[in-house]
């Protein structure tokens, strides 16, 4: 679930952490991004089946008890922070855990960072055709970076 959901959708982490279940609404195939976030701005970010299929997996298995109605909890129901996905995502999917000296795995990728997902959501847009304008709403960037800075 939250693979897919940064791969489809390009959320940052932090704004996955805050996500609420009735932010998901699988009839629109959209996800409210409320505050705060980086840019203090609510924003509506589009996904497609990927995120659909494990939000349903997920949600038959989330603990409806859990004492939040945030989307992601830890395996003892406390809300997820950005941390735990993080180390998580590094013991999954990389080769050297934490600080490098611990072996998580005999293959797998050297590093990951949960931001490199926003980067393939927009790849992918831009591959798909998409024009600048539809790329920043759904990655929620309000600046092209090309702006002249004043002063």
């Amino acid at each position: 679930m939250r693979l897919a959901i940064g791969e489809e959708t390009g959320l940052r982490l932090g704004e996955v952490c805050n996500l609420r279940v009735q932010d998901i609404n699988l009839e629109m195939q959209t996800v409210l991004v409320g505050l705060p976030n980086k840019t203090m701005r609510e924003r509506t970010a589009l996904f497609h089946e990927k995120t659909r299929k494990y939000f349903e997996a997920w949600m038959a298995e989330r603990d409806p008890n859990c004492g939040h109605d945030f989307l992601l909890h830890n395996n003892r129901g406390g809300r997820c922070t950005q941390t735990t996905i993080h180390l998580e995502f590094r013991r999954v999917l990389c080769i050297w855990e934490r600080t490098g000296k611990t072996k998580a795995n005999d293959t797998g990728l050297d590093t990951f960072n949960f931001h490199r997902l926003r980067h393939t959501m927009a790849s992918r847009l831009v591959n798909g055709g998409a024009d600048a304008a539809a790329i920043m709403s759904q990655g929620g960037w309000v600046a092209t970076g090309t702006e002249p800075i004043d002063g």
